[in-house]
């Protein structure tokens, strides 16, 4: 494909995350095909970023580097981070990372 012509992806969505999308789009005065475009984009800018601030920018030897996805969390519990080793007190925000056999690793709020 062209450099300069954009993929076409089509994905299937709930009729009730759908409906959510078009109010959204109205709103805002634009398609639903460019707010999801949008969402999209800005998602994978924050991964990226998240990822970089977490382990560094061009640390090829991560010890985490298996993690697939992250994500903001309140922990319910006491949690040791997976990174500088301290302790996350229960009800702190902090970041998980998830690698694709399920495994959850638990950053700090200095780490993350």
């Amino acid at each position: 494909m062209d450099e300069n012509k954009d993929y076409i992806i089509n994905f299937r969505v709930s009729r009730k995350t759908y409906e959510k999308m078009k109010q959204k789009a109205k709103e805002n005065r634009e398609s639903v095909s460019n707010l999801a475009r949008k969402a999209i984009e800005d998602s994978v800018e924050i991964i990226h970023d998240l990822s970089r601030e977490i382990f560094g920018a061009g640390d090829k030897k991560n010890k985490f580097e298996d993690i697939v996805s992250f994500h903001r969390a309140q922990f319910a519990q006491d949690m040791e981070c997976a990174s500088c080793g301290k302790t996350i007190s229960k009800g702190t925000v902090g970041v998980v990372g998830e690698n694709k056999a399920g495994k959850k690793y638990y950053f700090c709020a200095d780490c993350k």
